[in-house]
């Protein structure tokens, strides 16, 4: 995608926490499926999602936030789908710079043999990497043209492997860093490119997407409601989340149908054409009268099933 008006769902998972599917008449009462009662934190619903679309839609890679870039199971699990990914990492993060060669210390031979295997090679934060980054190494980019002008940044990029402590678990990536010209707002993230090699350019044209993605969201939350929702039950959710989903592919292919014209159509313009067609059409007393009867039989159905709940 290229603009945060041109955004939409294709796929939701309801995160559970652990005090969820532990409490069993909780989640009775939520009508909560069985199957879904087992905990599953954020990166696998993700993955679970990746899964499930598989065939549906197409797209060149996988980008998400810190919550997924720093789980390895979903690295690993997108490197085996061989899917191309782009995804943010703490600073905290530890790699090494040289080819890690696990090892089982000789014995002191005193007390039990020693099986924990350790590495000679040095780990580094990546907080404390970018000071060791010299000014050579920096590349400048513009990534994309912003209402002001040219948006740039500085950009490096390192191979880096990750190891798992105490086993000969290895991963192999690409560390894309990237900062504003003053050197603030610093972004790190792991990138994956199994059909090739990966240039500086395009990592960081792809790591600065997730803005389109923050801003749909924001405008997808004010324009169309998607967490507007007062609901206790898993059916309620998921019925708020298909109608949200429904409601942005129509605003998606009613930008696409007037793209040529109205380039920079949003949600709220796609709200106020539609509503000014309705209004036009409720002008007519026999559509208005027709609308407010059904307004009227879905208000008495509601009643009725309150009435029902309560005997």
């Amino acid at each position: 995608m290229s603009r945060a008006d041109k955004i939409s769902l294709v796929g939701a998972k309801l995160y559970l926490p652990r005090e969820w599917t532990k409490d069993k008449n909780r989640c009775e009462k939520a009508g909560i499926p069985k199957e879904e009662r087992k905990y599953r934190t954020k990166p696998e619903l993700g993955l679970e999602i990746i899964k499930e679309l598989e065939g549906a839609i197409e797209y060149d890679w996988v980008g998400g936030d810190s919550i997924y870039g720093n789980s390895p199971e979903l690295r690993q699990s997108l490197r085996e789908l061989r899917k191309a990914y782009v995804m943010d990492v703490g600073e905290e993060l530890q790699v090494c710079l040289d080819k890690p060669q696990p090892y089982v210390p000789k014995s002191s031979g005193r007390g039990r043999a020693r099986s924990r295997l350790v590495i000679a090679e040095e780990k580094i934060s990546l907080k404390k990497l970018i000071g060791e980054i010299e000014a050579r190494e920096w590349k400048t980019i513009e990534y994309r043209q912003g209402t002001k002008g040219k948006l740039v940044r500085e950009a490096v990029m390192k191979k880096v492997w990750i190891w798992k402590k105490g086993t000969a678990e290895i991963e192999e990536a690409e560390l894309l860093i990237s900062r504003k010209i003053d050197q603030t707002e610093v972004k790190y993230s792991l990138c994956h490119e199994p059909k090739g090699e990966l240039s500086v350019e395009t990592a960081l044209f792809r790591q600065m997407q997730r803005y389109w993605i923050e801003r749909g969201f924001q405008e997808i939350k004010e324009q169309i409601g998607l967490h507007q929702y007062q609901v206790r039950g898993w059916k309620a959710w998921q019925h708020h989340i298909a109608l949200t989903m429904m409601a942005l592919h129509f605003i998606l292919e009613t930008q696409i149908e007037n793209a040529e014209n109205l380039p920079l159509m949003s949600c709220g313009d796609v709200k106020l054409m539609l509503g000014n067609i309705l209004k036009n059409k409720l002008d007519e007393p026999e559509i208005l009268m027709q609308t407010i009867h059904q307004r009227h039989k879905v208000r008495r159905d509601d009643i009725l099933r309150r009435r029902h709940f309560l005997i």
